[in-house]
């Protein structure tokens, strides 16, 4: 396509979130580059890995550089955090448009195309989502369609997402203007990225659009900071650094919030699950981004 005409279309910024993916990572790469959509700047944010990935995007970046408008690779000195490490790839990016992605996810050759072509059709979209699909243990699965969900105005949506986490955070897609809007990712709660900035968002009155198309592919394996595995009460196995995050993010942002809205069952079930039961089982872990 002619410089011409990629300069009508909107610049989107890939920022691909890592932490010792080298694993996985070259087929996430492959997946940005097998977008249909042209006018994309590629960006790695690495979170202080100890594995190869940083070398290994890095040899990627120069066997591949020619099919973006331009690449980058940020690395940091300390394991800082996934909120953090968002964040590094947001203030460097140039693109109207972001969209986020673990360097271990899978972006279907579709998703930015659909995701631009939606816009083109909604003029005031600034957060949209798309459908996804999950793969585990070597077999994908497309998980259902949320469009009663995201048919919600923003205080009813706001008020479903205080009950419970219902939104998939890979198939998200951002307008910079959003993202600035809000100051980007909040860093007290570096671990989970994903719950606050929506409900900061849902506050602020942005609108969350949705197409029922597939577009991302989530993968789920051992090394995910939101759960490793079951132990033999059933309950979730993660990190304590994901652990402590999530009971002071429930208490400092979710509660107050559910308070509020006088949503007191859900607050009681938040006050059950971190001082009484627990949803998950800490175990020590080098498990950051």
């Amino acid at each position: 396509m002619s410089e011409e005409r990629l300069g009508e279309l909107p610049l989107v910024s890939i920022i691909i979130i890592t932490y010792n993916s080298q694993k996985y990572v070259l087929e996430t790469l492959d997946s940005a580059k097998a977008q249909t959509y042209p006018n994309i700047e590629l960006i790695v944010t690495d979170d202080n890995s100890t594995d190869n990935t940083v070398e290994v995007c890095k040899q990627w970046m120069v066997e591949n550089k020619d099919r973006f408008v331009r690449t980058e690779i940020i690395t940091t000195e300390k394991n800082t955090g996934i909120a953090p490490n968002c964040n590094r790839g947001l203030r460097s990016s140039n693109g109207v448009w972001i969209k986020f992605f673990a360097g271990d996810d899978i972006l279907l050759p579709n998703c930015i195309a659909d995701f631009i072509e939606y816009i083109h059709q909604t003029p005031d979209c600034n957060v949209l989502f798309g459908r996804m699909k999950m793969l585990k243990n070597g077999i994908i699965s497309e998980l259902p369609s949320q469009n009663n969900i995201y048919a919600l105005s923003p205080n009813k949506l706001y008020k479903r997402l205080l009950r419970g986490p219902v939104i998939y955070a890979p198939a998200a897609f951002y307008s910079g203007k959003a993202l600035d809007s809000v100051g980007g990712f909040d860093e007290k709660y570096p671990s989970i990225e994903d719950r606050l900035m929506q409900l900061v968002l849902l506050e602020k009155g942005y609108k969350f659009h949705y197409i029922d198309t597939p577009i991302a592919i989530y993968r789920v394996h051992e090394s995910n900071i939101s759960g490793v595995q079951l132990n033999n009460k059933g309950k979730k196995r993660v990190s304590r650094i994901y652990y402590d995050c999530w009971k002071r993010m429930l208490l400092n942002e979710i509660l107050p919030r559910q308070i509020k809205e006088m949503l007191f069952v859900y607050a009681l079930h938040v006050l059950y699950s971190v001082f009484i039961n627990g949803p998950i089982v800490p175990i020590k872990s080098n498990i950051s981004s």
